[in-house]
């Protein structure tokens, strides 16, 4: 004999509590007496739960015109096409998948649709080989790349620069509050050596400059501070000594120009620590650059694609900070007003932060072999039991998608093929002239002990 009870726990534990016929059908049994027809109840109830089992998805993409949207691919079983509204990137992207799963593929297809320009940092000289089908794309090996960290990025207040770039310098290199506190006080120093709070100083201090005034006797230091002064310095010393060209410029190539293009950085071969810092001050010079400029809700600017984001997004440095909130979460929580997007992927979730995971609108499930780094973006998504079953079977190409509170989605991924064949030679004949003109000046030499054409001088390494 069926009964209504018996009804509702095959209804419950096939989580069709929101299907509407499904409560239809359990409604017309609680109505009737006829033992018949409650039989062709159950069984319906039953193919609806196998069916679920087997596709515990309702596949029901968001509805966007073609106009600015970017095609990601089709649902699974429906057919339906999957694409994101360009715009909506500024809420963020966060992929995550093991290595092969296709997160390069889909990066690769999204940048291609982009109307935006956009920026992305390359550990593995991945995205140089889209010069084959983009040949505007700026291409920037670590060695051609000139920067000058402590230039205030355009209408930025000084103060406010060198707070922030003390704090990304300190969290990327490992330096805690006191050493923190002594390299802030270094740097204003070298700003007033330089008049950078005049309206139009002559030139702008240089890392080698900063490295200089705390090496020498200009700042006082107590006994207290003597080992915040030396740790500070054996920071700095280090990045002369080894990419200390990437920064021997009073001015790096201009905010304003590299907005403009499609550019990728290659950082492969750095330092984990550089490529941080590089990473994290590039973010922060467009955010305060965009900030300044009054550009709050003028939609997408710039999207900024982060391969390895824990380097980016370290829950090991969210759990050392003070804060609990390290300044780059803090500023990419932010950043949808300035229109600066971030598209994250990483096969590591339980390295990332929690804002990072938090503040993403749309999240990738990508194939996840590994058991703890799949229950920790599952959790992410909230994905019930079923659906995780589903997504641990995922093959090479095949996602789930889940755009803010609305129901996540199995999507096969548009396979965009890009033929991986630029070399150093042949990337230097497709880019040599767009390097040549990238416009940028000088550091001002004033008798510092560096040797502008090596960046070194005879300290070693050892302490570092």
């Amino acid at each position: 004999m069926v009964d209504g009870e018996q009804l509702q726990r095959l209804v419950r534990e096939a989580g069709l509590e929101d299907d509407p016929e499904a409560q239809q059908l359990l409604k017309a049994a609680a109505e009737t007496e006829n033992q018949h027809l409650r039989n062709q109840i159950r069984k319906k109830l039953e193919q609806k739960a196998a069916k679920k089992t087997q596709q515990p998805f309702n596949e029901n993409p968001p509805q966007n015109s073609a106009l600015n949207s970017i095609y990601l691919g089709q649902t699974h079983n429906q057919d339906k096409v999957y694409t994101l509204k360009e715009d909506e990137l500024t809420q963020h992207i966060l992929t995550t998948g093991q290595t092969g799963s296709g997160k390069t593929t889909l990066f690769y297809n999204v940048m291609t649709q982009l109307s935006s320009p956009f920026w992305a940092f390359d550990r593995k000289q991945d995205y140089r080989h889209l010069t084959n089908q983009m040949d505007d794309l700026l291409v920037l090996p670590w060695k051609k790349l000139k920067l000058n960290p402590l230039k205030p990025p355009p209408g930025v207040n000084p103060d406010r620069w060198v707070n922030i770039f003390s704090l990304l310098f300190s969290q990327s290199f490992g330096l805690l509050t006191g050493s923190e506190g002594f390299l802030t006080v270094a740097t204003v120093k070298i700003y007033l050596k330089y008049n950078l709070y005049q309206e139009q100083p002559d030139s702008y201090p240089t890392i080698y400059d900063l490295a200089n005034i705390i090496r020498s006797d200009e700042i006082p230091v107590g006994k207290a501070s003597v080992g915040y002064k030396d740790r500070t310095y054996w920071r700095l010393n280090p990045i002369l000594m080894t990419v200390g060209e990437m920064f021997n410029y009073s001015e790096g190539y201009t905010i304003e120009d590299l907005m403009q293009r499609n550019v990728v950085f290659e950082i492969g071969g750095l330092n984990r620590k550089f490529q941080r810092f590089i990473q994290q001050i590039l973010f922060a010079y467009v955010y305060e650059y965009l900030l300044a400029q009054g550009m709050r809700d003028q939609g997408l600017q710039l999207a900024v694609f982060a391969d390895e984001a824990k380097q980016l997004f370290s829950v090991y440095l969210e759990k050392q900070t003070a804060s609990g909130m390290p300044e780059m979460d803090d500023m990419m929580g932010k950043a949808r007003q300035m229109g600066l997007a971030v598209v994250a992927a990483d096969q590591e979730p339980t390295k990332l932060t929690d804002s990072l995971k938090a503040n993403t609108k749309t999240k990738i499930l990508l194939p996840v072999a590994d058991q703890k780094q799949f229950q920790a973006i599952a959790e992410s998504m909230n994905l019930d039991r079923r659906q995780s079953d589903y997504a641990q079977r995922l093959d090479t190409g095949e996602a789930v998608i889940q755009a803010g509170n609305s129901e996540p989605v199995p999507v096969d991924l548009l396979n965009y093929q890009v033929k991986q064949d630029v070399t150093d030679e042949k990337l230097r004949e497709h880019q040599q002239e767009k390097w040549q003109e990238l416009e940028y000046v000088e550091r001002d030499i004033k008798g510092n002990y560096y040797s502008n054409s090596s960046g070194k001088n005879s300290t070693t390494l050892d302490d570092f």
